[in-house]
């Protein structure tokens, strides 16, 4: 997890944040919700998030903030096809080209 700074402290470094975001593991298609009103929730720390995210490869990340968590829930692949949501490799694939 990404340790807050202090209050004294300069805000995460942008190499803190590389590191962190290679600890996600993200893949495209991914969706990062941050808790509002926290810090990492800050324009300043989604900026430099998606820097990291962009130069890490990964294009088609999305990043939302959320009040709460409650609503949100953690579906695999085939539950999440299942209500109708599907990764964009996985759309392409059936799609008529143009």
């Amino acid at each position: 997890m990404l340790e807050k700074p202090q209050n004294d402290q300069p805000a995460f470094s942008f190499r803190q944040i590389n590191k962190f975001v290679g600890k996600l593991h993200l893949r495209d298609g991914d969706v990062l919700a941050l808790k509002y009103g926290t810090n990492i929730a800050q324009k300043d720390f989604i900026d430099k998030l998606t820097n990291a995210i962009v130069t890490a490869g990964h294009l088609n990340v999305i990043i939302i903030v959320v009040d709460s968590f409650d609503d949100l829930n953690v579906l695999d692949q085939e539950t999440m096809n299942k209500m109708g949501w599907f990764r964009k490799e996985q759309l392409l694939k059936v799609l008529p080209k143009r």
